[in-house]
């Protein structure tokens, strides 16, 4: 099985660095979007099988791409983990529709223990969906 790819969206390049490090420790291919328009584009061509979204991106709000992800049928299938410092402020805008959300700061084990979950679903069910 080839490892399943993760977008980070995150515009503080030291965060995305530590989520693609936990990430390709839980076997995931990353790819990195440093604001919300790159990270829109890259969702026209691929369909990653988790994505983590961060909700303050300098050029628009993470909780409106969330909902253009939510709104793609191709991309029905693909898991979301909100990271934000915001915490209960942006946890009910975003809680329908994200499938896991954290709050900064973020230690390696919660990233890393939350990636497992979600990549073990996988290979057990064969299937990239939901829960």
């Amino acid at each position: 099985m080839t490892k399943p790819l993760a977008l980070i969206i995150d515009d503080d390049r030291q965060i995305a660095s530590f989520f693609a490090f936990a990430l390709e420790s839980a076997e995931y291919e990353t790819a990195v979007a440093f604001d919300g328009r790159s990270a829109l584009q890259k969702l026209q061509t691929v369909e990653p099988h988790l994505i983590v979204l961060d909700m303050f991106l300098p050029d628009m709000f993470g909780g409106d791409i969330l909902h253009q992800i939510r709104q793609n049928p191709r991309l029905l299938r693909t898991w979301v983990v909100v990271a934000t410092g915001e915490g209960k402020a942006v946890e009910s805008l975003v809680q329908a529709q994200a499938d896991f959300v954290l709050t900064k700061p973020i230690d390696y084990d919660q990233i890393y223990r939350v990636c497992l979950r979600i990549r073990d679903q996988r290979r057990k069910t064969g299937k990239t969906g939901l829960l």
